[in-house]
């Protein structure tokens, strides 16, 4: 009886050993893990700032736009000043109210082309401001990415009239 009191408590010894080597090591994945997410989270706040810095410190207009609704995302302080309208007034109405009306429809073409991934990445339109005045912008774009979102900049910029 003793023998086999004994071997009871040898195999619950390394059972218990089993177990608490088993716990230390998924201790040490969580530690691993929880580290590796923290890094990957600090990158992206990281990367968030460094573009954040970019858009907003650039001396030329940019702009986030969506091609699917044809809306600002967002703008900088130059897409701003270009256009004469408030951050808000921009990014509340669609890229339709401030193209010029004969270039709607070969905008429109561009963005199904750029949906469809044929465009060349460039597009000259006119837009009006909020003066009323006409401006001829060369908008370089990037691929949309997932949501739709496009980032564009106006590489050109000359005024052409007054409508």
């Amino acid at each position: 009886m003793t023998w086999l009191v004994f071997l009871s408590f040898i195999t619950l010894s390394y059972f218990l050993y089993g177990f608490i080597k088993c716990q230390k090591e998924v201790a040490e994945n969580l530690y691993k893990l929880n580290r590796t997410v923290r890094n990957r989270d600090l990158d992206i706040v990281q990367s968030e700032h460094q573009f954040k810095m970019f858009f907003n410190e650039i001396k030329i207009p940019a702009c986030i736009f969506n091609i699917q609704d044809l809306k600002f995302v967002r703008v900088n302080k130059e897409m701003v000043s270009l256009f004469g309208y408030s951050e808000k007034e921009l990014t509340t109405g669609t890229l339709k109210k401030f193209i010029h009306s004969e270039d709607i429809e070969s905008s429109i073409t561009t963005t199904i082309n750029n949906l469809n991934g044929d465009n060349k990445g460039s597009h000259i339109n006119r837009y009006v401001t909020k003066s009323g005045e006409t401006i001829e912008i060369n908008c370089i774009f990037s691929k949309p990415d997932a949501m739709g979102n496009t980032f564009c900049i106006a590489l050109k910029t000359h005024k052409c009239s007054t409508i």
